[in-house]
């Protein structure tokens, strides 16, 4: 990835076209945040779906400009943080994920780097028994929060027979420019409620709402705790799932009846986008779930009942701080 300032770009517009059209990624910064990304694009793909639709081209994952860099960084950073260690090595096996990306939209609080994770996670509405965006400080020296120069980053590992037989893997980053990343392994990869030979070949759709439920409840909460003033101020969020092909739908974990939604994925990803103002009501956020999820359940051509969802989605954003 190279970057540039905006006068740079100004300058050397052409060959920063050119650099993109050889495959580099060229990100554009407005000071210290990354404001656009040039990418190549053909005339085939110039009609891209609305925000809150599946925005595929040709197999390939796209979502809103402003999240793009979210995602690069934080892709970048995990893989960099298992580099560092070779304990941590055998994680990047993982081939499936969930990965959120948010951009918060409006005036920011002026929040120095040590003090985010007070500012941001101090009322944290914990909306499961491992929740998104998880407190680890309190998780010993392997799972406890990294400081960067914007902000901090935890790799967050469960290992916790019966529940999993394999390592189930958590990384997130926060920043003061109000942008938060973060990835999970698929549940369905690591159960122990499954066989082993069935890691990597399901996808329960339940799980996968009850985690994007979750994900922009806690979301909408880490914005309202940064932004300055959340009455006028929004959030883009982006949501994308990865080695989706082959694998079935199910409902494994029990929630609905497992045998009437199996179907099979033929796409590798899907991904999907939203804006939500900060003003919203936390408990309120099943419509906004069900948009963020439709694109999943299309790579399955599997239509499952608005109702359901909403309810799924419902009994998570309702749910006291545990």
């Amino acid at each position: 990835m190279k970057t540039y300032t905006m006068s740079e770009a100004k300058t050397n517009l052409s060959a920063l076209v050119e650099e993109a059209e050889r495959g580099e990624q060229v990100v554009i910064m407005r000071g210290s945040k990354p404001a656009a990304v040039l990418m190549p694009v053909s005339e085939d793909q110039l009609t891209l779906a609305p925000m809150g639709m599946n925005s595929s081209l040709n197999g390939a994952v796209a979502y809103a400009p402003s999240t793009l860099p979210v995602f690069e960084i934080g892709m970048r950073a995990y893989d960099e943080r298992l580099a560092r260690d070779p304990a941590l090595q055998k994680l990047g096996e993982r081939k499936g994920w969930t990965e959120i990306a948010v951009v918060v939209n409006g005036p920011l609080k002026e929040v120095k780097s040590p003090d985010l994770l007070d500012t941001l996670l101090t009322n944290h509405p914990r909306m499961s028994g491992w929740p998104v965006w998880i407190d680890s400080r309190v998780l010993g020296d392997l799972n406890a929060p990294r400081p960067f120069q914007t902000g901090w980053q935890a790799l967050v590992c469960l290992d916790a027979p019966p529940f999993v037989s394999r390592t189930m893997v958590d990384f997130w980053r926060l920043e003061t420019n109000g942008h938060f990343y973060y990835r999970r392994t698929y549940q369905d990869d690591v159960t122990a409620k499954l066989p082993s030979a069935q890691h990597g070949k399901v996808i329960d759709f339940t799980i996968a709402i009850s985690l994007v439920a979750e994900a922009l409840g806690t979301a909408l909460v880490l914005a309202q705790n940064l932004s300055a003033n959340p009455s006028e101020s929004s959030m883009t969020v982006s949501v994308r799932w990865s080695n989706l092909a082959d694998r079935t739908l199910r409902a494994w974990s029990g929630m609905v009846a497992d045998w009437y939604f199996r179907k099979v994925a033929y796409e590798d990803n899907a991904s999907s986008d939203i804006q939500v103002p900060l003003a919203a009501d936390k408990t309120l956020l099943a419509p906004q779930t069900e948009t963020l999820i439709q694109p999943l359940l299309s790579v399955f051509g599997a239509s499952i009942p608005s109702k359901l969802i909403q309810e799924i989605a419902t009994d998570v954003l309702k749910r006291r701080p545990m």
